[in-house]
C-alpha cells in the first residue's frame, strides 16, 4: 500500500515518519523547505517533495498572516497535484506546519487521512487537521487538547535505538570504557545547552564526551574547548545516533518527544532542559514522561546546577524500557 508522510522540518517530526516509511513499501514523504528534513529524508533514501510553506508567526493581523494564507493556497494546489501523481492510499501528517497543506489536499481526494501527534500538548496544525483526520494517534496517553477518537500508540522510533550494545557504542567513536556523557541540544542545536556545558567540562576529566552542538555552534564551540581532554567527541550533527546511546550513561538534552521515547527505550539516566519558547510548552509536559530525570529549567541552568545533576545521576543504571510504538501505529494505519 503506498503511503505519503507529511511533517515539519525538525528531527522531532521527520524521525517518527522515518521509523514509520522503514515498515512500508515505497513511500514517499512531502515536507517544507526549512529545517535539515530534506537531508534526513534523502540520507535515509525516501523520495521527497518539497513545498515552499511559509510559517505563522500566529499575530492575526499582520502581513505574515497574509503571506502564510496566500503560501498555504499554493501549497494545498502543490500538495493536490503530487497525491494525483502518487496515487497513496493514505497519508499521514507528522506534524508542522509543512503537514497542513498535503493533508487538506488529501481530504479533495478521499484519501485515508492519519495524524500523529508526538508531544504531550498537541500542536497547532495537527489540533485544526484533527477535525478531518480518519484516526488521530498519540505518542502520551494523557495528551492535552486530544480529540476524542484519539487512540495512544506511542511514539515510532527508529528499531536500530536500543538495539546496539556499549561496548559497540563505544568502540564506535573510538573511546575507552568508562563513564560517558552525552550532550544533545535537538536537530537544530541549543546554544544555552552549549555554553553551560562548556563550563563544565574542565570538570568532567574523568568521563567520555559524546557532543552534539548543532551546526551553528559547531565551530565556535569547537574552538573554545581548551580543556585538555582526550575523551571528547563533538560532532555538529549526528546521523547514528543508535550508537550514542549505546555508549551513554548519562544523557543531557532537550525534552523533545522523540528524544524522550528514545532515551525511554535505552533507559538512560538523564538530565533534561527544556525548550522554553517550544508552542505550547510543551516539552515541559514531555518531561513529566520521564519520571527519574532530573529536570533543570532554562532559567536555572548554570555551571552549579548542571554540574550538581550530572553527579546525582552518574552512578544510575541503565534499565531499558521495551517499547512497541512503531507496531501500535501500523496496526492502527492498517485497522
Amino acid at each position: 500500500m503506498r503511503i505519503a508522510i507529511a511533517c515539519g522540518g525538525t528531527g522531532g517530526h521527520i524521525y517518527p515518519g522515518i521509523a514509520i516509511a522503514k515498515e512500508l513499501k515505497e513511500p514517499f514523504f512531502i515536507t517544507g523547505k526549512k529545517g535539515i528534513s530534506c537531508e534526513i529524508i534523502k540520507k535515509s533514501g525516501f523520495k521527497v517533495y518539497v513545498i515552499p510553506i511559509s510559517f505563522w508567526k500566529r499575530r492575526l493581523f499582520s502581513l505574515n498572516t497574509l503571506g502564510v494564507t496566500f503560501s498555504n493556497l499554493f501549497c494545498i494546489i502543490a500538495s493536490f497535484f503530487i497525491l494525483l501523481k502518487e496515487r497513496p492510499k493514505a497519508i499521514i501528517g507528522m506534524g508542522g506546519y509543512p503537514s497542513f497543506p498535503p493533508i487538506l489536499a488529501s481530504l479533495f481526494l478521499g484519501i485515508k487521512r492519519i495524524i500523529h501527534e508526538q508531544n504531550a500538548k498537541m500542536g497547532l496544525a495537527n489540533r485544526l487537521l484533527s477535525k478531518i483526520a480518519t484516526k488521530v494517534a498519540l505518542s502520551f496517553e494523557n495528551t492535552e487538547f486530544a480529540p476524542k477518537n484519539a487512540i495512544f500508540t506511542g511514539c515510532p522510533i527508529r528499531k536500530e535505538i536500543g538495539k546496539i550494545g556499549r561496548e559497540e557504542g563505544l568502540s564506535f567513536f573510538g573511546l575507552k570504557d568508562k563513564k560517558t556523557i552525552l550532550v544533545m541540544g535537538g536537530s537544530q542545536g541549543s546554544t544555552k545547552i552549549n555554553e553551560a556545558f562548556l563550563e563544565v567540562t574542565p570538570n568532567l576529566l574523568e568521563f567520555n564526551i559524546i557532543w552534539l552542538t548543532g551546526k551553528k555552534d559547531y565551530s565556535r564551540i569547537k574552538s573554545a574547548l581548551r580543556t585538555p581532554h582526550s575523551a571528547i567527541k563533538i560532532f555538529p550533527f549526528l546521523f547514528e545516533m543508535e550508537y550514542a546511546y549505546a555508549g551513554a550513561d548519562v544523557v543531557i538534552g532537550r525534552a523533545g518527544a522523540v528524544s524522550i521515547a528514545e532515551i525511554k527505550r535505552c533507559g538512560i539516566p538523564a538530565i533534561l532542559i527544556p525548550y522554553p519558547f517550544s508552542a505550547d510548552q510543551h516539552q515541559s509536559k514531555n518531561a513529566e514522561a520521564l519520571k527519574d530525570a532530573i529536570v533543570i529549567k532554562e532559567e536555572n541552568l548554570s555551571k552549579d546546577s548542571l554540574l550538581d545533576a550530572i553527579f546525582k545521576v552518574r552512578n544510575r543504571e541503565k534499565s531499558p524500557f521495551k517499547l512497541q510504538s512503531t507496531e501500535r501505529f501500523l496496526k492502527l494505519l492498517y485497522g
